[in-house]
């Protein structure tokens, strides 16, 4: 018994598949890069802030709340949080860590240190002139 030689049909508009394209923004190194490294800044607040928060406040003798400790790192894992969002294009994220900034910059001008709140101010800053210069805000 003889086989049938097996053709293939040419592959048309109909059959040919196309590979999906990602919702996020195409984002450049330097923004990818940003994003990194306040995902490591916010997780070391949230271990400086929530778990050696006792070393904090006794270890170097200031009278600082320890609820101001604890909203500082439910404030760190917003952001966190928030990051995740701007890796995946959504521009509310940036948004909503302009508010947590600004809760975690009162926090720190009354209760922490009157300087701390800087580093919130320039990671804004630059986050914000890395998002316009990629066209994702």
């Amino acid at each position: 018994m003889m086989k049938k030689a097996v053709t293939r049909k040419k592959a048309t508009k109909k059959t040919e598949r196309k590979p999906k394209e990602s919702l996020a923004p195409k984002r450049s190194v330097y923004l990818t890069i940003w994003l990194y490294w306040l995902l490591v800044i916010n997780v070391l607040g949230v271990l400086f802030y929530g778990i050696f928060s006792g070393f904090v406040i006794f270890g170097m003798g200031y009278a600082i709340p320890v609820w101001a400790l604890n909203v500082l790192a439910v404030l760190c894992l917003l952001d966190f949080a928030f990051i995740i969002g701007l890796f995946t294009g959504r521009k509310y994220s940036f948004y909503a860590m302009c508010i947590t900034s600004l809760i975690a910059i009162i926090i720190n001008l009354f209760f922490v240190a009157p300087f701390s709140g800087i580093w919130n101010i320039i990671a804004l800053v630059v986050l914000y002139l890395l998002l316009k210069r990629d066209r994702i805000i």
